[in-house]
């Protein structure tokens, strides 16, 4: 058998893990709803309900851990950023160009 780099299986338990998040909320979105329907004899409405309901969130949850797993799996596009040098200061002895000062007026 293939050894895997522990990165590897990390992705995939991630991935596994989304993906059974989303099963599971739609299985118990409509579970949830067909104990309803059989407690009140109202086949098949409320099952329905509950269905659309883990759908819309498991959708939710899907999209929102997928978001986070690749921004904390994905490398930066960004350079790192590097300090400005500092400006130069004039000497003490120096007198300031009065050609750059600018004036109120």
């Amino acid at each position: 058998m293939p050894t895997q780099p522990p990165n590897q299986f990390r992705a995939q338990a991630l991935a596994w893990s989304i993906a059974m998040n989303f099963v599971f909320s739609v299985a118990a979105g409509a579970l949830l709803g067909w104990l309803i329907d059989w407690l009140l004899g109202s086949s098949p409405w409320i099952m329905l309900v509950g269905l659309i309901a883990g759908l819309i969130g498991g959708f939710y949850r899907f999209i929102r851990e997928a978001s986070a797993a690749s921004k904390a799996t994905t490398p930066s596009r960004t350079p790192p950023q590097t300090k400005a040098p500092a400006s130069p200061t004039p000497d003490a002895d120096q007198k300031p160009d009065p050609r750059e000062e600018t004036s109120p007026h």
